[in-house]
């Protein structure tokens, strides 16, 4: 569970939400996808849920909820984020997924060991 009132930068409460990584699959080695849940007080969505994706990988979903959709709506050229009173979670249970695999939020054992190659090989100039 997120605590909803120690988001950085971020001065109001932002509910109940559940942040993570979920594998893709049984093998660790396929990586995960990083995902952020919020449940919606809309009692007609009890059994809804909608998955929100982003055209990644060259945008990602936390662009649309910091931007779009979101309870938290930080816009370019603004001070700090503010509390967004259309948000989706209105209407309706929302998971935004980071993906593919290889997007930052998202883990995948390649990618790791590529990044500790090229962070050693920057040190060793």
């Amino acid at each position: 569970m997120v605590n909803g009132t120690g988001l950085p930068y971020v001065d109001f409460d932002v509910g109940e939400s559940y942040a993570g990584l979920m594998d893709i699959s049984d093998n660790s080695d396929d990586g995960s996808l990083y995902f952020w849940f919020f449940p919606s007080p809309n009692p007609a969505a009890e059994k809804e849920i909608l998955i929100w994706l982003n055209g990644g990988p060259g945008c990602s979903s936390l662009e649309g909820f910091f931007q779009e959709n979101g309870p938290v709506l930080w816009q370019y050229g603004t001070y700090k984020p503010i509390q967004n009173p259309w948000t989706w979670v209105n209407l309706t249970n929302v998971v935004w997924v980071e993906q593919p695999v290889s997007v930052p939020l998202g883990l995948h054992k390649q990618l790791l060991i590529g990044s500790r190659l090229v962070l050693a090989s920057l040190k060793a100039m």
